[in-house]
């Protein structure tokens, strides 16, 4: 599993990091890809806690955020957002069997937390050196799941949410806060950025 790890880290981030210099549509594009396969894993992990979440509204969510984005004078949000909620409930009106008010709950909050979040990256990037504040934030998340991945299954033994994520540990989840926020301040500094900040986005990311 681990190297399995190593090797995707191989492959995807000179990618990853490329688009992410490039921005524009090339960075939006590999966005909508990532949150989209964000949003099915996200519906899969709740269909083990019993939930069947409507994967296409918040797939649909994550795409009218990003749009919102990259073309803020046609003010797609708003209108958006209310057609998405009327037409996921009348969806679910139709659709009675188990817990259709929490599917359509997690399908609308799975939806707006990875749209907002995909959004902001975006946002992020238009900024001034915007490539590098994008890529230090990114890089506190990845060195901090590594982290709690390392540490986690070689000595976690104190199960955090055995029904939803059985494999993740309090004990992964210290090595990933640590692993994340001293390994950050490293990137910080090779990216040419304030160091306390490699460290806040760091644990922020843990």
């Amino acid at each position: 599993m681990f190297l399995t790890r190593v090797l995707s880290a191989l492959i995807l981030t000179p990618i990853v990091v490329g688009l992410i210099w490039i921005g524009g549509w090339p960075l939006s594009i590999l966005l909508l890809i990532f949150l989209s396969l964000a949003a099915i894993e996200f519906a899969q992990v709740m269909r083990r806690g019993g939930f069947e979440p409507p994967v296409f509204f918040t797939i649909t969510l994550i795409i009218i955020s990003i749009a919102d984005v990259l073309c803020p004078n046609v003010h797609l949000l708003r209108p958006a957002i209310a057609f998405v909620l009327i037409s996921s409930l009348t969806w679910q009106l139709f659709k009675r069997t188990g817990t259709p008010t929490v599917n359509w709950a997690l399908a609308l909050i799975g939806g707006l937390y990875l749209g907002l979040a995909g959004a902001h990256f975006i946002l992020l990037r238009q900024l001034p050196n915007g490539e590098r504040w994008l890529l230090l934030s990114l890089a506190g998340t990845w060195l901090a799941d590594s982290g709690a991945y390392l540490v986690g299954s070689r000595i976690g033994r104190h199960k955090m949410t055995p029904t939803l994520s059985p494999k993740k540990s309090w004990e992964g989840l210290i090595g990933g806060i640590v692993i994340g926020t001293l390994l950050n301040m490293i990137v910080a500094a090779l990216l040419e950025l304030p160091i306390i900040h490699g460290a806040a986005l760091g644990l922020i990311g843990s």
